[in-house]
């Protein structure tokens, strides 16, 4: 039986910001915090994606995506795709 491991929680961006309005910032920079239970303890990748769309960022990230990265780093994430125009709405999400 395969077991659901927990999402990543507490997203935020540069200085601890969650669902800013009104907020831009060229190179803005990512983090999360990982669940502790049972065994797992830490992350071996990550995946940012930056999309326009809300639905389901991870399918169409028009802004940028950094792939799979083979770190366990988890804060300040620095962005690294397209320029980010003044008044553009972004979606973010990890994936671990």
């Amino acid at each position: 039986m395969v077991r659901a491991v927990e999402k990543p929680f507490d997203l935020t961006i540069s200085e601890g910001f969650r669902n800013p309005i009104g907020f831009h910032d060229q190179n803005p920079r990512f983090s999360w915090k990982l669940p502790q239970e049972g065994s797992v303890k830490s992350q071996l990748a990550y995946r940012v994606v930056v999309s326009t769309s809300p639905d389901q960022p991870h399918k169409n990230p028009d802004l940028w995506d950094s792939k799979k990265v083979l770190a366990d780093d988890s804060t300040f994430i620095s962005y690294n795709g397209e320029p980010l125009d003044s008044r553009i709405r972004a979606y973010w999400q990890v994936k671990v």
